[in-house]
Order: structure tokens, then sequence, then C-alpha cells
């Protein structure tokens, strides 16, 4: 279109702009010529980059986690044993004679304490800070042999810490847990054994925070150590109120086994079956069944060391609501073990009574078995589920989608597994969204390559499960159905029809109730899965499709078929052992042709009819001279009226339509009730986009198609009071079809320009 013919438009329309509730004309800017849109239904599109998506407006993610990308936050304080607490030594370097108590043979000097080796048991003494030593802690205690061989003890003043030893010239560090509190610490020199000796560097930190030590457990050089000596001893760490009853969290460490074994506990009592009894690297998930915190458990006379001790929350907001769950997370998805029968793993969701939701997530069965299911609940332990989906025996994923109405404030939302124990399956991207009332975005439809307006009829997708081929309402006979595969949505939706044997092999639903003696569309979207050809049929109790070849593109297929039965089987009849396809968008529709996707989850599913009407206003609109330009395409060649209208009522109206079944474009001009202009012009096929032009102006009417002007007058009068743009005649007639441009012209323009408007 010229630049100056752009200019000249009074309304111009292209599918380049919408809202919620309006397709956005180019002129006016100021929304004078934008139409009210409405559908109130859910609609699908092709967009820009060829993938099938919804246009629901939908509410922002209500599951947290659902992706299971957050790990929680480190629970354990001091893990690694590292942790060292303040100095409690007064000049440990002996750089002054003062802090210490000395009894006869010591001095101090020469930045040491010296021991002379003339009196026995004797000690050097100093009151530590922050009230010393207390019962059950543990501390380290460094020092330096610079000179002689120190045969020594170390005690508190509440008694002994490290018995008689002797040291040679070097530095120390050694590890004791009172049991006793005692505020000071004493160097004994002994001359039983050894020489003169002195002694630097003396420090006092207490170590092993936050940790408790049973019986035969010590802290020493960044673990802690068992003896072997004691059986069901703990160390433990208090961590509530932090941990929860029924989450599950990972739990990892380093271990060193002489001897024995490890286990863990709560500290309510509950032992689990794990136990440890190798050295390296060690983590495992477990639900926290009782109590509040974990421990481990020397067992078997355990002797070795922990260290590194994690404990971490696995999969954030999810819950067992039994304990019998093990969780971890493998590949971006939930792992779940089932421990008991009917394992369960739950998220409780805020919901809004009668509103509408779409929940999804993906399942997958590990071990092929009977197990997982996807459920909905108003009780937490699923229990009274409104949603169950059927169990499925693929280790493919399969993606689960469920519109509901909320009846209660609160909905749950997870997992459920078999009957039988130690059943394993995978969870991934979780989501419930709310679907809004207002659905009423355009769409732009992109299946040519190029944008268009897109509106259609109402119409209803009679299959139950539209993507999901393993649900008990689709049936198999010599045939394999698995999923997770990519799909036209852009997600790992799609499934692979595989025949099995060489005889008659099917894929349906079946028992779909329809009208006898009724058109019926099917249509699906198909692929060759091995980038070669792949033939099937559309199956259906009242007749087969003729061969269909696919090709390695996705691409969308569809057969009209005449009911002669009031209930239907409809599906895929696999072509000998030659039939390995991908599925995707099943759809059977009372239409003699396609419409577009209506995705369906559990139930029939209708998209309400689009409408699009009341643009411009009379100040836009001349009703003395004018063109109406579209540049439009049929969605079917049927026998319906589909109106575009210039209109002030029944009476005074401009319109291009199309009427009828033989492949017709008709316009007409009508003034006080009287038709002024009327043209029809054949088409070689009504679903091709073509550009039309009609001229009015008193006894001047014209109608251009694609650069050619088919039709004139040259009597006749114009409308009266010209004052609105729709897609529709007064409300009924509604345009059903493709609109790439509208355009409302307030003078007629001359031979050249429409010409040069209405060439392809």
């Amino acid at each position: 279109m010229a630049d100056n013919l752009l200019d000249k438009a009074s309304i111009l329309l292209t599918p380049t702009a919408y809202d919620n509730g309006s397709m956005l004309s180019i002129k006016p800017e100021n929304g004078d010529g934008d139409f009210t849109f409405s559908r109130n239904s859910a609609a699908t599109r092709v967009n820009a980059q060829g993938l099938v998506e919804n246009v629901q407006i939908i509410s922002s993610e209500l599951v947290s986690n659902g992706n299971f990308s957050q790990i929680g936050t480190e629970e354990v304080s001091n893990g690694n044993f590292s942790q060292e607490g303040s100095e409690l030594v007064t000049n440990g370097s002996f750089d002054t004679d003062s802090d210490w108590t000395k009894q006869s043979s010591w001095s101090i000097g020469g930045g040491a304490a010296n021991y002379d080796f003339l009196s026995d048991s004797k000690y050097i003494r100093q009151t530590l800070l922050n009230g010393g030593f207390v019962a059950g802690k543990t501390y380290k205690i460094n020092f330096e042999i610079t000179s002689g061989t120190a045969y020594m003890n170390v005690n508190s003043n509440g008694g002994g810490l490290i018995s008689l030893n002797s040291y040679s010239v070097g530095s120390y560090s050694i590890y004791v847990t009172p049991s006793i509190s005692a505020s000071d610490l004493l160097f004994y020199g002994r001359n039983t054994s050894g020489t003169a000796f002195s002694i630097d560097n003396v420090s006092v930190k207490e170590v092993g925070q936050n940790w408790t030590l049973g019986t035969g457990w010590s802290i020493g050089e960044d673990k802690a150590i068992s003896d072997g000596l004691s059986n069901f001893e703990n160390i433990y760490q208090t961590i509530s109120p932090n941990l929860v009853i029924g989450n599950s969290y990972l739990i990892s460490f380093d271990l060193i086994v002489t001897s024995g074994a490890l286990r863990i506990r709560t500290d309510s009592g509950t032992y689990y079956s794990n136990v440890f009894n190798t050295s390296g690297n060690q983590s495992v998930t477990l639900t926290l069944e009782s109590g509040s915190d974990f421990w481990f458990n020397s067992y078997s006379g355990f002797e070795g060391s922990i260290t590194n001790i994690s404990v971490k929350e696995v999969a954030q907001n999810w819950t067992s609501p039994d304990y019998n769950s093990a969780l971890s997370i493998v590949g971006g998805q939930l792992k779940i073990e089932s421990t008991v029968s009917l394992g369960r793993v739950v998220q409780a969701i805020t919901t809004v009574v009668g509103k509408t939701y779409l929940a999804s997530a993906n399942i997958t069965n590990i071990d092929s078995s009977t197990g997982i299911q996807l459920k909905l609940s108003n009780g937490s332990n699923l229990d009274g589920a409104f949603f169950d989906s059927s169990f499925n025996t693929t280790t493919n994923i399969v993606t689960i989608k469920h519109n509901f109405v909320a009846t209660a404030t609160t909905t749950y939302i997870g997992t459920s597994q078999g009957s039988s124990a130690g059943q394993s399956g995978l969870l991934g991207n979780v989501s419930i969204k709310e679907i809004t009332d207002s659905t009423n975005i355009p769409r732009i439809d992109y299946t040519d390559g190029c944008g268009s307006w897109l509106l259609e009829p109402q119409s209803t997708n009679l299959v139950t499960y539209s993507e999901n081929f393993s649900d008990s309402s689709w049936a198999n006979i010599n045939s394999s159905e698995t999923s997770g595969f990519l799909a036209p949505n852009g997600q790992n939706d799609a499934f692979r029809f595989l025949t099995t044997s060489g005889g008659s092999s099917y894929l349906f639903a079946s028992n779909i109730s329809v009208s006898n003696l009724t058109e019926y569309t099917i249509s699906c979207y198909a692929k060759s899965n091995d980038n070669g050809l792949d033939d099937f049929k559309f199956y259906t109790s009242a007749g087969f499709s003729p061969v269909i070849t696919t090709s390695n593109k996705w691409q969308r297929f569809e057969f009209t078929v005449t009911t002669n039965s009031t209930n239907i089987d409809v599906g895929f009849n696999g072509q000998g052992t030659n039939t390995d396809i991908l599925i995707w968008g099943f759809q059977v529709e009372q239409q003699s042709q396609a419409t577009s996707y209506i995705p369906s989850s559990g139930a029939a599913s209708t998209r309400l009819q689009d409408i699009a009407n009341n643009s411009g206003n009379s100040t836009l609109i001349n009703s003395t001279e004018g063109v109406l330009y579209v540049e439009v395409a049929a969605l079917a060649n049927s026998g319906t009226f589909r109106y575009i209208s210039l209109i002030n009522d029944a009476s005074n109206l401009v319109q291009i339509y199309y009427k009828d079944s033989s492949n017709r474009i008709s316009v007409v001009v009508k003034s006080s009730g009287v038709t002024q202009f009327f043209a029809n012009h054949v088409l070689s096929d009504a679903t091709d986009f073509i550009k039309v032009g009609v001229k009015y102006k008193q006894n001047d009417f014209a109608l251009w198609v694609d650069g050619v002007e088919v039709a004139t007058d040259t009597s006749g009068n114009v409308p009266i009071g010209l004052s609105k743009l729709d897609f529709d005649f007064l409300g009924g007639n509604k345009f059903n079809g493709k609109a790439k441009a509208l355009a409302v012209y307030k003078e007629a323009l001359t031979d050249a320009e429409l010409q040069s408007l209405t060439t392809i």
C-alpha cells in the first residue's frame, strides 16, 4: 500500500497490536478506531515462532518451587568442626612475667615458661577468661616445647584433662572435653622422666561449637571421633525449629570407618534403616518422621570419624505427610521413592472458591510398574482427590493437565504412588495458575508465516484428553504410546504412536457422543519419528480417512466424516509395521472443517465465538463517499454469511462478505433500505487471501479484487449516517476468517489508487 494511501486512511487496522478486550487500530491513534473484542473462553494460536500457544490470561505461578530448583539453606552450623572460639589464655607467649601463678622449679623468662627439673609435680597455672572450661564442651589446647623433653600432664582445677605424657621439641594440639566445669588451666612438670624444658605459645579455645557429644565421642583435627568402645551413643546438634516433620532433607558427610558402623536417628528415638559402614563421602535423603533433629549414632562398636556434615531441605515447600517417601533431585525433577504403599508428596496452594485454575505436571515411572499419579484434593493427605490421573506404566515423561474450579480455600497438589512399597517416580514442572474471568485476547495467526487476525466460530473439542494418549480414555490394539517428545507447543508433550504388529493396529478413544448423520472433523498434529515418511489413517467407527503420509516436520492433518450413529470411536490406524509417528493435539468437532486447536484435559472443551465490532464513529466514516478495504481469507468455503460492515442500521450500510459455498466474495451498498450497488466475484479458493476494495459515491460504485476492477455501477445513492465498523452484521453473521489488513477512507479513491491498494 503506497505511503500516500496510508496517509489518506481514516481507520487503519493491521494485526500488530492488541490488548485484553481490544483489537487496536493504527489510525486514529486516540483509540476511536479500536475494535471491541470478546470471546470469554480459552483459545490457541500459532505464534510467530510456529508454536501453538494458549492465549488465556492466566495468573502468575501459584506453586512454589514447582521445578524443584530450590534447595534449602544449610541447617548445620560448624559441620566441619573447624570453628574455634575466642582465646581464653592471657599472655600465652610469656612476653612478661605476669598472668601466671608459678610453683617452685618454674620461672618465666626469655619469652617462655621454664621448668628446671629440680622438683616433681610442680605447676604453672592461669585462671582462664570467660569462666574457663565448661563441662561437656570441647577445647583445643595448643602449646610449643621449645627446648628439652617435657614430661608433664595437663589439668584443670576441676580434674585431670590429659594424662602424663612426654613431649619433645615441637608444636602440639590436644583436644579435651572436661567432665567438670573449671576455671583454671595447669601444666604439671614431672622430673621422674624427661629433662628440663621450656613451653611457649599456650592457647585454649573452644571447638566443636553447637555439637553435643555422647560417651566415646570426641572432637579432634576438624572431625568428630568415636573410640569404638560404646554403642548407641550420639553426636548431635539442635537444629529445631528449622526442621519440619514430613519434609525431606539431604544429609551428607565424610566418613572414616575403622570398624562398626554409623546410623542416623531422630531425637525422638526413631532409627532410619541406613547403615553406613564404609569410608568416603556419604549422602542420603531422609524425611523427618518425628522429633525435630537428626542425630548420628554409633553402632556395632563404631570406631572412626565424621566431618563435613550438611543438612539441607530437599524440594522446599513440598512435604510427605505420612513420612513415607524419600525425596531427591534428579535432572531437575523430584525423585520420589516410596517406602510404603500410597506414598504421597504434597504442597498446599491458596485458592479462591469458584475461580478456575489450570494444574499441570510431568510425571514419570522409573521402574515401569504401575505406580505414580498426579492428584488434586481438598484434603491435606490428598484424600478424596477430585482429580486423580490414571496410572501409567511408561518410563517416558507424561504431561498431565487439568482445569478445575476451586471448591475450597486451600487446594492440595501432589503425587500418590501405587499399592505396594518400593515404587519410584519422577515429578517435574508442577504448576497451578488461575485462569482469569477475562480471556478476551485477540489472536494473531501465523500459520502462513505472516500475521493475521484470526476470528473463529464457537467450537467444542469432544475428546476429553487431547494431549495425554496414555489416559485410560485412550486404548491401543497392537500398538504402544510413549510420551516425552517435543511437541508443537515447545514442550515435551508429544506421544509416539508405534505399531507393534503386522496386523490391525489402533490407538483410539471410544464412545464419543455425536449427532447422527452429521459432519464432524477430526484433526491432529503429526510427524514422522525417524525423519522419514510414515503412514497412518484417521480411524473412526464411521469410516477411515485415506492414507496420510507424514514428513519430518510437524503438520496438522484433518479428516471430515459423516457419522452413522450417536457414538463413535476415533483415533489412529497404523499401517502394518510401518507406523512410527509423533502425535499431539487430537481434536474432534462438529464442523465441516477444523478450527484452531482447543486443548482438553479431563473433559470436552469449548472455545466461544470471537466477536469484534464497534470500531470508528461518524467523524471517521464519510457517508457521502469513501472506500472500505480489507485483505482477508475465509476459514472455509462454507454456506454461512460472514460480514464486514460499515453501518448505521440495516437500511444504510456498506458490506464485504462471504455468503455461500461457491467460492464467492460479495459486496452490497444500501441507502434508506434500497440496494444501490451489489456485486459477486468468483474466487479460485475462498480460503486464499484476497485484497478487496469497495468504492461508494453518488452514482459511482466499484468493486476491486486483487488489482482488478470486477464490477461497477454508475447509478445510485449513498448510505445515510454511517457511524461504525464491525466484523458482523448488527451482531449476527459474525465474520469467521483471517484479516491481514483493514482500512476506511473518507474519500472515493481514484482507479489508479484502488488498483495500487488492491494489487497482490
